[in-house]
């Protein structure tokens, strides 16, 4: 869990968290309530760089757990779960984080990037349909930040996004 520090550090300039992923399969409420806990602790007005760094389970390969991947269900739009999340990324703490669409430089201040434990991949159409997955995730409840330009994603797969569909 994110240390919960983070609301009384208001001059934090840079900030990079790690978390692993402790559950398999993976389950969308336990990665949205990591991501809304530590985005509604951040008060600093100064924040110029986040890198969010999630490592996911993994398949594990034997006789007892053939099968098993990593599940990742999608949140609707429409649900519950996403206006919190989008307030608390609306809050005026974060107008400090500009990207190139705000003529705040060349880079993506946010860095979400979603790696497999010790890199550790399970087969390549696993990695892609989780992939994907994660895609649509960050799309729906990242979305006031990719309207302003300001999220790199790096999906399980190895892929990287820069740009976002409108």
């Amino acid at each position: 869990m994110p240390p919960t520090a983070f609301e009384r550090n208001t001059r934090l300039r840079d900030l990079v968290v790690d978390h692993a992923v402790q559950s398999d399969p993976l389950r969308t409420t336990q990665l949205y309530d990591v991501l809304l806990k530590l985005v509604s602790q951040l008060s600093s007005t100064r924040l110029e760089l986040l890198i969010l760094r999630i490592t996911l389970p993994t398949t594990q390969l034997d006789d007892t757990n053939a099968g098993c991947t990593p599940l990742l269900e999608q949140p609707n739009a429409d649900e519950v779960i996403v206006s919190p999340f989008h307030a608390a990324l609306s809050r005026p703490h974060f107008d400090c984080l500009s990207g190139p669409a705000e003529g705040g430089g060349k880079h993506q201040p946010v860095h979400l990037k979603f790696c497999f434990f010790d890199g550790v991949s399970p087969p390549p159409e696993e990695a892609s349909s989780l992939s994907s997955a994660t895609e649509a995730f960050v799309e729906v409840l990242f979305e006031p930040w990719l309207r302003r330009g300001l999220v790199h994603l790096e999906l399980p797969n190895g892929y990287e996004v820069n740009y976002w569909k409108e």
